[in-house]
C-alpha cells in the first residue's frame, strides 16, 4: 500500500514547519526556554470520515493508505526529526565548547597584557 507522505506534517504548536526547514533554525526559533527542548508535533492531515472528497483520485489515495502505513510513516518522520534534532544539539554543544575555549584564550591574553 502507498504511503501518503504529503499527509504527514511537523509543527511547533500551531506553526506548521515547511518540508525544507533546517533543524538548527527551527531549534533556534522554537527552543523551550524552560528545558532547552524542542517539542515537535507530528500530525496526519487526513479528512474526517464524513468529509466528502472533491475528486475521485483523492478518495482512492485515502482508501489505499492503511492506518498501519500512516503509523509507520509517522514513526519514520519522527525518527528523522529526532536525528536532525540530535545533530543540531551536537552542533550546538561543539559551538558552545568552542566559545568557552575562545573565551578562556581571550581572558588569558588580556591577563598577560
Amino acid at each position: 500500500a502507498a504511503i501518503a507522505w504529503n499527509k504527514l506534517q511537523l509543527s511547533m504548536g500551531d506553526v506548521l514547519l515547511e518540508d525544507g526547514s533546517v533543524m538548527s533554525d527551527v531549534y533556534n526559533q522554537f527552543v523551550d526556554d524552560n528545558d532547552g527542548g524542542l517539542h515537535i508535533t507530528l500530525t496526519i492531515d487526513v479528512p474526517s470520515h464524513g468529509a466528502e472528497h472533491e475528486d475521485q483520485g483523492a478518495a482512492d489515495e485515502h482508501d489505499a493508505v492503511s492506518e498501519a502505513d500512516l503509523a509507520r510513516a509517522a514513526e519514520d518522520r519522527a525518527l528523522a526529526a529526532e536525528a536532525r534534532a540530535l545533530a543540531a544539539e551536537e552542533k550546538l554543544a561543539c559551538l558552545g565548547q568552542a566559545f568557552l575555549e575562545e573565551s578562556a584564550r581571550t581572558a588569558k591574553l588580556q591577563d598577560e597584557r
